[in-house]
């Protein structure tokens, strides 16, 4: 993979953080709120940490009328 691509793909992933400054959760709480269902499941895992979507999670926070 060439720098390019990565650094396209890292700008279309959010981690715990982006998704507490979205929801105004506390970060150290999202995997609780990830087992509530009260975010939405992350596409997967970067070592110890949930992935998003940005785009599906701006959608997501769009459609909760969630400000940013």
């Amino acid at each position: 993979m060439d720098r390019s691509m990565l650094i396209r793909a890292l700008e279309r992933i959010a981690l715990s953080d982006e998704v507490a400054k979205i929801t105004g959760y506390d970060e150290r709480y999202i995997p609780t709120y990830i087992k509530r269902g009260k975010v939405p499941q992350p596409i997967g895992r970067l070592g110890r940490y949930h992935v998003w979507d940005r785009e599906d999670l701006l959608t997501w926070a769009k459609e909760k009328c969630i400000e940013e």
